[in-house]
């Protein structure tokens, strides 16, 4: 095997500007290891780093602050050599390596000082972490990898602790409305339950799960955080049972507000019964499931055609068609209004001679009030819903994820503030 080129530097100031070292470090010595020429002539695509360049820090001076009071204190002492990865330089790797002094400070004792380009107990600085980061928003955690030219596992533990961080640190104090929805992890009827505020559209929490105990434990996790659940006014919902009773044990004043989107995915699944229904005597009707279930808005001049010409001929499907637009042009009105639109809309519905549209006006009966409600607030899961393809996204970002807390730091990762500005909070 062809051994490799191997180049020393003594001190470099130019470097020591591109390293932004503090001001009582300085670069002792630089070496740069090269990789053969045949070996990169049959790596083009650079599948690993061009070379290695190692630089080695030292401090300079006989006092150094007290990393407690930042006093100038006499040397005591050297930790053992520490290496850390930073961030490649025209495609070669680059460890930085460095024994943390020990000072003696006359108040506060021996100490280590910090070592400011890296978070503690890190094999990394913090710029390869929040690249890390910036990348793992918009590729797949392997592809991070590749691209730093790092482990894929190594990558995983660095989103996992800046996530857990962030989360460590959330403040709830002002959070008074909340949307919950759910979303469906693989296969198998695994659910993750994400919890947002509405008024910031934050991802305040996100658990396996689904159910009114979702609800209690987001309690206490506000409760740790600062907040206040009976500070709670309003939780916008789907219609389940399960977080109703969760709402109403840990959220005392909190009103419900059932999501009228999730109003009118009901009606729409009432259409498409009676749609099936219809069509076992109308074969006419196959093939144009989306023409009733979209909005007319969004058809094309040509489906547009097509629904004009079909929609007198299949008059069950036509009836439940006409009652989902009016739905939810109820739902969408000035409140007043709306209201008798909605109590209009139930009678008609009730007297559809059509099942499916019976049973969701029935549904719509049972849940009134919070129905109601969705309307005088205009509170909707559409902050919680809008977020369906940045979870998507997530989604792909952790594929092949074998744990949930996996898809649920992608969650987090596509939909929080989670940058540089954490260091500011991390180095306190």
């Amino acid at each position: 095997m062809p051994e490799s080129d191997e180049h020393r530097f003594r001190h470099d100031p130019v470097l020591e500007l591109v390293l932004h070292l503090p001001e009582f470090w300085r670069i002792r010595e630089v070496k740069v290891t090269e990789r053969p020429p045949e070996e990169l002539a049959k790596d083009m695509r650079l599948t690993r780093p061009r070379g290695q360049m190692d630089v080695y820090l030292e401090t300079v001076g006989g006092r150094l602050p007290c990393p407690v009071c930042r006093a100038p204190s006499p040397r005591h002492s050297e930790r053992e050599e520490r290496v850390w990865e930073d961030l490649p330089i025209r495609d070669y790797r680059l460890l930085l390596h460095a024994r943390p002094p020990r000072v003696n400070c006359p108040e506060h004792g021996v100490h280590t000082v910090g070592t400011p380009w890296a978070p503690p107990k890190s094999g990394f600085t913090y710029d390869v972490e929040f690249r890390m980061l910036d990348l793992a928003k918009e590729m797949p955690i392997l592809k991070v990898a590749e691209a730093l030219w790092v482990g894929r596992h190594r990558v995983e533990r660095v989103v996992h602790r800046w996530i857990s961080f962030y989360r460590r640190h959330m403040r709830m104090d002002h959070v008074t409305a909340i949307a919950i929805d759910e979303k469906a992890v693989q296969k198998g009827h695994r659910y993750v339950s994400v919890v947002t505020d509405q008024d910031t559209h934050q991802v305040l929490f996100a658990t396996p799960g689904r159910g009114g105990q979702v609800l209690g434990e987001f309690a206490a996790e506000m409760t740790r955080h600062g907040g206040d659940p009976r500070r709670i006014r309003y939780i916008t919902m789907d219609m389940s049972a399960a977080y109703e009773s969760g709402a109403a044990a840990n959220f005392p004043n909190a009103e419900v507000v059932f999501d009228k989107f999730h109003i009118i995915s009901h009606m729409q699944q009432a259409v498409d019964e009676v749609r099936r229904e219809e069509q076992r005597t109308a074969p006419g009707l196959k093939k144009t499931r989306w023409l009733w279930l979209r909005n007319p808005v969004d058809l094309t001049k040509a489906q547009e055609g097509r629904l004009t010409e079909i929609l007198p001929r299949y008059r069950h499907t036509g009836r439940a068609y006409n009652l989902r637009l009016e739905l939810q042009e109820a739902m969408n009105g000035e409140p007043k209004a709306a209201i008798v639109a909605l109590k209009r809309w139930f009678f008609r519905a009730t007297h559809s001679r059509l099942e499916p549209v019976i049973d969701v006006a029935y549904m719509i009966k049972r849940h009134w009030d919070g129905v109601v409600r969705a309307i005088q607030t205009g509170l909707t899961n559409a902050i919680a819903e809008g977020r369906n393809s940045v979870i998507q996204l997530a989604k792909q970002r952790a594929r092949g994820f074998r744990h949930v807390q996996t898809f649920i730091n992608a969650i987090f990762l596509v939909s929080s503030p989670i940058d540089r500005s954490l260091i500011t909070l991390a180095v306190q």
